[in-house]
């Protein structure tokens, strides 16, 4: 694989490459007198993340408690468990707590069929807190999502490793969007993955359908709601947060999360088995946490006072400056 430096950093030049390190362009403006400032001045680009940040999702959450709309995303995670040990991760295979749970055939389709009752055609995330290729199953479990919510955007985050070129292809006619996070400190591709990817450009795969991401094994990433393994307590930060207002996690048993951060299910709002998506999203348990994040924030919310997440993007995107005080 050829390599570019730029910064001592690696930067890839290759098709179905996304370098989370690589240093970003700044954004564009319409004034090139901003452009210079933000290049000259970066941190002036840094205020202006957080602060676009903060006002994107104070009114998100604003117009959101006015008129109540329905889910945007929709995580479903059909195995609790990850065959790699990712430092940054609180159920990595070296320390995962949870007892075992796969999710039963009938509950995954009864989700299935009701978004497909509601016309989806937003989020399908076939992943959580696990690795989705640790279920036999996940192929046919794409390809039913497909055929019973056909206007879905499906998609799944692997580390590769137990995706084969076979699996690949079972799966591409079916699937809108695979990362491919592939660990090496090097930015080397691991072996599994290469095969994969001398496939996609051997065979001229679409490239918004797949993407390799060049993941570092050790880095440190957000707390994670304080139970990040790798990283320390941080402060509670001033910026509300919206996954409640947009997303639903649902655990193997079928038991709804507070986010995709509360990974060891500390909170539970809703259970699939028993009850709809939609009454779920409006329970009571729902509506007392957007309620209290609307009006106080984070602080008041055991998780979310401890978690430094901020997200900007689908499939979730962290931004670029962490720091708020």
């Amino acid at each position: 694989m050829k390599r570019n430096t730029v910064n001592n950093k690696v930067a890839f030049k290759l098709p179905y490459i996304n370098n989370m390190y690589e240093p970003s362009e700044p954004p564009k403006t319409s004034s090139k007198a901003k452009a210079f400032l933000s290049q000259r001045f970066p941190q002036l680009r840094s205020r202006y993340l957080k602060w676009h940040y903060v006002s994107l999702v104070n009114k998100f959450i604003k117009d959101f408690m006015k008129d109540p709309q329905p889910f945007l995303a929709v995580e479903i995670e059909t195995v609790n468990r990850c065959n790699f040990a990712c430092e940054f991760c609180p159920v990595n295979r070296t320390i995962d707590p949870r007892p075992f749970k796969l999710m039963e055939e009938s509950l995954f389709k009864k989700i299935i069929d009701e978004l497909g009752a509601m016309n989806w055609s937003n989020y399908i995330t076939l992943y959580s807190n696990n690795e989705p290729f640790m279920d036999k199953r996940i192929v046919e479990f794409i390809q039913y999502a497909r055929a019973k919510v056909p206007k879905a955007y499906i998609h799944l985050t692997t580390n590769g490793s137990l995706l084969t070129v076979e699996k690949l292809k079972e799966i591409l006619p079916f699937i809108s969007l695979i990362v491919v996070d592939n660990y090496n400190d090097d930015f080397i591709l691991t072996p599994e993955n290469q095969k994969l990817y001398d496939y996609c450009v051997d065979h001229q795969v679409d490239k918004n359908k797949i993407v390799f991401s060049m993941r570092k094994e050790h880095e440190v990433l957000t707390s994670r709601g304080g139970q990040a393994p790798n990283k320390g307590k941080v402060k509670t930060i001033k910026s509300k947060c919206y996954l409640p207002f947009r997303q639903l996690v649902i655990r193997p048993d079928g038991k709804v999360s507070l986010c995709n951060n509360d990974v060891y299910g500390k909170y539970t709002l809703g259970d699939v088995n028993h009850q709809s998506l939609m009454e779920i999203w409006h329970s009571s348990q729902s509506n007392e946490i957007r309620s209290e994040m609307h009006k106080s924030g984070r602080k008041n919310l055991e998780l979310c006072k401890n978690c430094d997440t901020k997200l900007t993007g689908e499939p979730w995107t962290p931004i670029i400056d962490e720091n708020d005080s």
